[in-house]
């Protein structure tokens, strides 16, 4: 015969079998759902009714149960679907240092990124995207891109990197509102675009705005993998919309420009 003698609290000790003859096997099961954390113990009490010399035998096996907090459940496999741009949300050769957003679900605020096998640094997380700075390091040419969640490995995006590799990601007027149709620049004022892709780039940058090119230098933003580029609208420009793009190009290769970008100009004194 078997029975349970708990300790403390009660009903954690299910006993399968609790009697038998000759060779029984009694099972029992520890069943810790609902039981806060904490320390519990119990007793099996095995009794031997008139054992082989006419007495009682009784064997006591203490159980201890700890429980602790649950574990967490495990993080979901990663997927990439893209790598685009955060100037254009197209996909396209990235720069080393410039802003890549990778494209695709289960991302966490655990989810860390290798490209060509270096850590990039995660700037932004949603559960569909995660904007990622580039290894400065990052070899040039087709590499691959991975999103680690703990050991949860996506498969690899093969991404094309080159030295320099412009995105005009916004405009900034003079008086740091953001250029657009209700907030034009004025011809006569400064402009300041935000670029990514620049870290290798040689002075100095060209710049296009509408028909004019003009040289330029980039300085740091102080947001990661973003470069400020400041240039000043002609004077002479009438109030339209136009377009921008910026044009840079490392030591020994040729030159490459950004997409272009809308912006709204009015003229001075409007």
């Amino acid at each position: 015969k078997v029975t349970v003698q708990y300790r403390s609290t009660t009903g954690w000790l299910a006993v399968e079998r609790e009697a038998g003859f000759n060779n029984t096997t009694v099972r029992y099961d520890v069943v810790p759902k609902n039981l806060p954390k904490g320390m519990y113990e119990a007793d099996l009490v095995f009794q031997q009714i008139g054992a082989p010399k006419g007495t009682n035998a009784e064997v006591v096996v203490p159980v201890k149960l700890e429980v602790t907090e649950a574990l967490p459940p495990p993080l979901p496999t990663p997927s990439i679907r893209d790598v685009v741009s955060p100037a254009t949300w197209w996909g396209g050769p990235a720069a080393p240092g410039s802003l890549i957003v990778i494209l695709g679900r289960n991302f966490t605020d655990s989810s860390t990124v290798t490209v060509a096998g270096k850590a990039a640094r995660v700037v932004l997380v949603n559960p569909d995207s995660l904007t990622v700075e580039m290894p400065a390091d990052v070899p040039l040419g087709r590499v691959p891109v991975y999103v680690i969640n703990l050991d949860q490995y996506s498969q690899a995006f093969m991404l094309e990197t080159l030295a320099v590799a412009p995105g005009m990601m916004f405009a900034l007027n003079h008086n740091d509102d953001r250029n657009g149709e209700q907030s034009p620049a004025e011809a006569g004022q400064e402009l300041q675009l935000y670029v990514t892709g620049l870290m290798l780039a040689q002075p100095p940058l060209w710049v296009k705005i509408h028909d004019v090119w003009m040289e330029a230098a980039a300085t740091p933003s102080g947001q990661a993998g973003v470069d400020i580029v400041k240039i000043t609208v002609p004077d002479y420009f009438p109030t339209m919309s136009t377009a921008v793009l910026v044009c840079g190009q490392a030591p020994g290769q040729e030159g490459i420009c950004s997409y272009p970008r809308d912006i709204w100009v009015k003229a001075a004194g409007q």
